[in-house]
C-alpha cells in the first residue's frame, strides 16, 4: 500500500469534522438509528453504497480486497441488527471500547493473525510513523541503520494516540483504516440526516396534498382531450427570438430568487450540486473524492449561486444582443460584432448546460462511462470526459445522453434529444430510469439548443471566433479568477454543517447573509452586481471596438482589426475600492435582476384590473394547491394541471426534451407563452410546484384570487 501524502491531514481533518457533526446532531442520529428497525438500517447503508461508499457485506466479505482485515466491523450483516449499537460506538469513536484494541493493537493483530502484509516491510523496515499533536498528524522518518531506527522507537514509543509511534508499515494500515472509518461514519451520519429530513417533508406535504379521486382523473382526462397540441409558427421573426431570450433569463431568475427566499429550493438545488461534484467522477486510475466534508457544503452552494447567477447573467446579455441586431437604425460593422458576439455566447451557454448534463449524469448507468481528467479543468470545474458509450442497440437511451455530452453543434445535440424523446414517448420506463437530476438536465440542455436553432433560422451566425477575440469571454474568465479566492474564504459551516439543515428557514437566511458578507468583504459589492457590471462592460467594449473599425475604415484599413481586450490594471484593492464607491451612486431597482419581464412599454399603459377566471372545481382545485391562500403546500399531478390549462383554453406546444410551452387563448388579455419543464415524476410538488407557481404568477399576474368556481 503506498503511502498518501496528505492522508495524515486528512484524517485529523475528518476527524474534527465527525466531532463537529457529533456535537450537533448527535444525539439525534442516536435517536434515529436505534429506532430503526433490520429493513431501515439495511436501506440506509445501501444508500451509500450507491453513492460510491463501499460497504462489506459481512466481516469476512473479500470482494473489497483487504479491507475486511483492516476494517470488518463495518458490514451490513452486523450494523443491520436491530438494538445493536457498534455503530454509535464507532461514531463516537473511541480508539478502544472496553476490553478491545485500539487501532494499533488491530492491525498488529492482523498482521500476525490474518497474514496481513504491507508491501513496505522490506524497504521500509528503518522507517517510523511518528504521531504528533499538531494538524500534520504523522511525520514518516527514515533511518540509515538499525541502531538509530531503534533509539528513536525507544524515544518514541507509546499508545498511537498519545503523541507516540509505530513502524510505517503498521503505522500506514493504522492510518488507512481511520481514513476508511471515519469516511463510512460520515458518509452514514449524513444520510441518516437526510433521509430523516425527506420523510418530515414527504410528510409535511402528504399532509397537505390534493387528494385525486377516480373521478378527478376521469375528469382530468376529459379535459385534456380538449387540450389543443399546438405547433410552432412556420416562420419565427427576430421579434420572437428577443421575446425567447427574455424568457430564458426570467425564468432562471425565478429559481435563483426561490433559491434565496425558500429553504426548500435551496436544500434540493444544493444537495443537487454537493453529490453532483465533478471529483466524485473515478479518474483513470479508479481513484475519486471519497467524503464530502463540510467545506465541499460551503463551496458547493458558492459554485450553485455564481452558476445562477451566470446563467442569468448570459441570458440578459443575449438579449441585449439581439436588441442590438434588432434596432434600428443598427450599421452593418456594428451588427456583424453583436451577431459574432452572439454566436460566441450563444456556443459558451451550450458548452455549459452541457457541462451540467456530464455533471448529472455521474448518478445512474451512464457514472461508467464517465472519466475525471486530473489537473484538467472545464471553466473553473475538474474536467469531465465520456470515455465510451454502451452499444446503441442495446443501450440507446445511454448512447443517446453520453453523445450529448461531448462536443458537437445545436443540430447534433438536437438530434439526440429527439432520439431520447421518442424513446421516454415509446416507453415511459426509460423516463423513469433517468436519475431526476439527469433529466432536469437534459430539460435545460434541449431548451438552449433548441433557442440555439431558433436564433440561426433567423440571424445567419458565423461559428465562434477563436478564444481571444471573444468580449464575453475574456472577461467572464478574468471574473471567474479573482471569485476563486472568495471561493475558498467562504465558510458556511455555521449554518450547514449537515446539508439538510438548509431545510430549516433560518439557516437559509443564514446561509445567504454569509455568503452575501463574505463576497462584498473580498470583492466590494455583490455576486449580482460583479455580473451586472460585466454585462454593462461587454456592452461598452462592443461599442469601442465598433468606434476602432470605423476608425480604421476611415483610414482605409481594409483587413479588419481583431478585438483587443481592454486591460485593467488596478490592484484587488483599487477594484474593491472602485466598486464601493460605484455601489454608493447607483441607481435604486437599476438592476436587470428582479426586473419585471413585462415591457417597458406595456408598463405605461393604465393599469388593468386582475382578470378573474370561472372555473371547474377541479381546475380550482389545482390552482388553489399552487395558490394557497394559507401557505400551505400541496402537490399536483402533471395531467391535472394539463387540464387545468386545457379548462382555460390554453394550447400547448411539446418542444425537446421536457420543456413544454402553453399558449393562451386570443381572448386573454396577454398573448405571452408559459414555457416550463414537465417534471421527472408525473407529481409537481416541492420546488417544482413553487417554480411553476413564480412562472405563472410573474407572466399572467395570477394568485390566489384569480380563480373562482364558476
Amino acid at each position: 500500500m503506498a503511502f498518501v501524502v496528505d492522508l495524515p491531514e486528512q484524517v485529523r481533518a475528518l476527524h474534527k469534522n465527525l466531532a463537529t457533526k457529533y456535537r450537533h446532531d448527535g444525539a439525534r442520529v442516536e435517536q434515529l438509528w436505534r429506532s430503526f428497525d433490520k429493513n431501515q438500517r439495511a436501506r440506509i447503508l445501501f444508500g451509500i453504497t450507491m453513492e460510491g461508499t463501499k460497504i462489506l457485506n459481512k466481516p469476512t466479505d473479500t470482494t473489497l480486497g483487504n479491507v475486511n482485515l483492516i476494517i470488518p466491523e463495518i458490514n451490513m450483516l452486523e450494523l443491520t441488527v436491530p438494538g445493536d449499537d457498534r455503530l454509535l460506538d464507532l461514531l463516537q469513536y473511541k480508539q478502544g471500547v472496553g476490553e478491545e484494541l485500539g487501532d494499533a493493537g488491530f492491525i498488529e493483530r492482523g498482521m500476525r493473525a490474518n497474514d496481513l502484509r504491507s508491501d513496505l516491510t522490506i524497504s521500509h523496515r528503518h522507517s517510523l510513523n511518528i504521531y504528533t499533536d499538531d494538524e500534520k498528524y504523522v511525520e514518516r522518518r527514515r533511518y540509515p541503520n538499525k541502531g538509530q531506527y531503534d533509539d528513536s522507537y525507544a524515544l518514541f514509543f507509546g499508545p498511537a494516540t498519545s503523541g507516540a509511534c509505530l513502524p510505517t508499515p503498521i503505522g500506514d494500515f493504522v492510518l488507512k483504516r481511520q481514513h476508511h472509518t471515519i469516511i463510512s461514519l460520515i458518509v452514514i451520519f449524513n444520510y441518516i440526516l437526510t433521509i430523516d429530513t425527506a420523510y418530515r417533508t414527504a410528510k409535511a406535504d402528504l399532509t397537505n396534498s390534493t387528494a385525486v379521486s377516480s373521478e378527478a382523473v376521469e375528469q382530468s382526462t376529459k379535459l385534456l382531450s380538449f387540450l389543443s397540441i399546438a405547433a410552432l409558427p412556420q416562420t419565427l421573426t427576430l421579434n420572437d427570438i428577443v421575446s425567447g431570450a427574455l424568457d430564458m433569463k426570467s425564468s432562471r431568475e425565478e429559481i435563483l430568487e426561490l433559491c434565496r427566499k425558500d429553504s426548500t429550493v435551496l436544500l434540493y438545488m444544493a444537495t443537487s450540486w454537493l453529490f453532483l461534484r465533478p471529483e466524485l467522477v473515478k479518474d483513470d486510475k479508479g481513484q475519486c473524492l471519497s467524503i464530502i466534508d463540510d467545506s465541499f457544503n460551503s463551496q458547493s452552494i458558492f459554485d450553485m449561486a455564481k452558476d445562477m447567477v451566470i446563467s442569468v447573467a448570459t441570458w440578459e446579455y443575449i438579449h441585449r444582443l439581439l436588441l442590438l441586431i434588432n434596432g434600428q437604425p443598427v450599421d452593418g460593422t456594428l451588427r456583424a460584432i453583436a451577431v459574432q458576439e452572439l454566436s460566441n455566447v450563444c456556443d459558451i451557454e451550450h458548452r455549459r448546460s452541457r457541462r451540467q448534463l456530464i455533471h448529472s449524469l455521474r448518478r445512474g448507468s451512464c457514472a461508467k462511462y464517465l472519466v475525471r481528467i486530473p489537473g484538467a479543468w472545464d471553466d473553473g470545474f475538474p474536467l469531465v470526459k465520456v470515455k465510451g458509450k454502451p452499444d446503441l442497440k442495446k443501450e440507446p437511451q445511454d448512447n443517446h445522453l453520453l453523445s450529448l455530452c461531448q462536443k458537437s453543434d445545436a443540430a447534433e445535440s438536437i438530434a439526440h434529444v429527439r432520439n431520447v424523446d421518442e424513446l421516454h414517448r415509446s416507453d415511459p420506463a426509460n423516463r423513469a430510469r433517468m436519475h431526476s437530476s439527469g433529466y432536469d438536465a437534459l430539460g435545460n440542455l434541449a431548451a438552449t439548443v433548441s433557442f440555439i436553432i431558433d436564433v440561426r433560422a433567423v440571424i445567419p451566425m458565423p461559428d465562434k471566433s477563436g478564444k481571444k477575440n471573444q468580449i464575453y469571454l475574456s472577461r467572464s474568465e478574468a471574473l471567474t479568477s479573482e471569485l476563486e479566492s472568495v471561493r475558498e474564504a467562504i465558510d458556511l459551516s455555521a449554518f450547514v454543517v449537515e446539508i439538510a439543515k438548509l431545510n430549516d428557514d433560518n439557516n437559509t437566511r443564514g446561509t445567504w447573509q454569509s455568503l452575501d458578507a463574505t463576497i462584498l468583504e473580498r470583492t466590494g459589492t455583490t455576486l449580482e452586481t460583479l455580473y451586472e457590471d460585466l454585462i454593462d462592460q461587454c456592452m461598452e467594449d462592443i461599442h469601442r471596438y465598433h468606434e476602432q473599425q470605423q476608425t480604421k475604415s476611415a483610414q482605409k484599413m481594409t483587413v479588419p482589426q481583431p478585438y483587443v481586450p481592454v486591460t485593467e490594471i488596478s490592484s484587488s484593492a483599487e477594484r474593491i475600492e472602485q466598486r464601493r464607491e460605484k455601489d454608493k451612486s447607483r441607481p435604486a431597482h437599476s438592476s436587470f435582476f428582479h426586473a419585471s419581464v413585462i415591457p417597458a412599454e406595456e408598463l405605461e399603459e393604465e393599469e388593468v384590473e386582475p382578470q378573474v377566471f370561472r372555473v371547474k372545481q377541479d381546475t380550482l382545485n389545482t390552482f388553489s394547491v399552487l395558490f394557497p391562500r394559507d401557505g400551505k403546500r400541496g402537490s399536483i399531478h402533471w395531467t391535472a394541471f394539463e387540464a387545468a390549462m386545457a379548462d382555460l383554453e390554453f394550447s400547448a406546444v411539446p418542444k425537446f426534451g421536457s420543456v413544454y410551452t402553453f399558449l393562451p387563448p386570443a381572448g386573454m388579455g396577454t398573448q405571452k407563452s408559459l414555457t416550463v419543464h414537465r417534471p421527472h415524476q408525473p407529481k409537481i410538488e416541492g420546488h417544482v410546484l413553487l417554480a411553476y407557481a413564480s412562472r405563472l404568477r410573474r407572466v399572467y399576474g395570477w394568485g390566489p384570487g384569480t380563480f373562482e368556481l364558476g
